[in-house]
C-alpha cells in the first residue's frame, strides 16, 4: 500500500470491540444480509431484556433485534450450529423458463467445482451435495438453500456461476441477499432446531429438493 507524499497512512488493527462481539457467518462482499446471529459478551448482571433493549436503544434505524437468549455453546462454536443458509438472488439474466430448465438439469448433471479445505488443499467437489433445495421465483430470481457443515459450504458466488453456466462478472452484478438460516443447539429452551426465515417463506418451501 502507497500514500501521496504528506498523507497518512492508518492500519486497521481488526474489528475488536469491548465487550467482545463474534459473529456467526460472515457476509462476502457484495452480499446483503436481513438477518444474523451474534454473540454479544455482557459486562454487567442483567437480564436479557434489558440488555436488549439497551442494546435496541444504540442500534442504527431499520435494525433490529429479534430474539435474545444466553447460548448453551461457546462464541467460537456459533458458526458451527448453522445448518442451513437461505438466499435470494435477483437480476440473473435468465427468463423464468431458461431459469426453470437449467435448474431441472442439475439433477442430471454432475456439475463439480474446485474448492479449497481449511488445510488449503484444492479439492474437486458436486454442488449438488451442497444444495438443499432451488425455487425460481420469476424472470431471474431464485431462492437457494445452501447446506452448512461445520460452519463451511459452499460460496454462493460459486453455485450460481456453475449452476447457471454464468460469468464471474454477471453473478457480481446481480443482486444476492441472506435471507435466513436454520440453526440448531444455540437455545436451551430449544429441543428441535431453530429457525429465522422470511414470512413469505415457510418450513414446508424449505423442505424442496431442487
Amino acid at each position: 500500500m502507497g500514500s501521496t507524499p504528506g498523507i497518512p497512512v492508518a492500519f486497521s488493527k481488526g474489528f475488536n470491540p469491548t465487550p467482545n462481539i463474534s459473529f456467526g457467518l460472515a457476509v462476502a462482499t457484495g452480499i446483503a444480509s436481513t438477518w444474523d446471529l451474534v454473540h454479544i459478551e455482557l459486562q454487567h448482571d442483567e437480564s436479557l431484556e434489558g440488555a436488549a433493549a439497551r442494546l435496541q436503544g444504540q442500534l442504527p434505524e431499520g435494525m433490529d433485534i429479534r430474539m435474545a437468549w444466553r447460548p448453551r455453546i461457546k462464541a467460537s462454536q456459533l458458526g458451527r450450529a448453522v445448518s442451513r443458509v437461505l438466499f435470494q438472488v435477483e437480476r440473473l439474466p435468465l427468463s423464468r423458463r431458461a431459469l426453470e430448465e437449467r435448474v431441472a438439469s442439475l439433477q442430471h448433471r454432475d456439475v463439480r467445482i474446485q474448492k479449497r479445505n481449511k488445510k488449503g488443499q484444492v479439492q474437486e467437489i458436486s454442488i449438488l451435495e451442497h444444495i438443499a433445495h432451488i425455487r425460481v421465483l420469476g424472470e431471474g430470481k431464485v431462492l437457494v438453500g445452501l447446506k452448512m457443515h461445520e460452519g463451511s459450504g459452499l460460496r454462493i458466488q460459486d453455485l450460481l456461476e456453475a449452476a447457471f453456466t454464468l460469468p464471474r462478472d454477471v453473478v457480481l452484478a446481480s443482486d444476492v441477499a441472506r435471507r435466513g438460516l436454520l440453526y440448531q443447539g444455540l437455545d436451551p429452551t430449544q429441543t428441535d432446531v431453530g429457525v429465522h426465515l422470511p414470512p413469505t417463506i415457510s418450513r414446508k418451501s424449505e423442505g424442496q429438493a431442487a
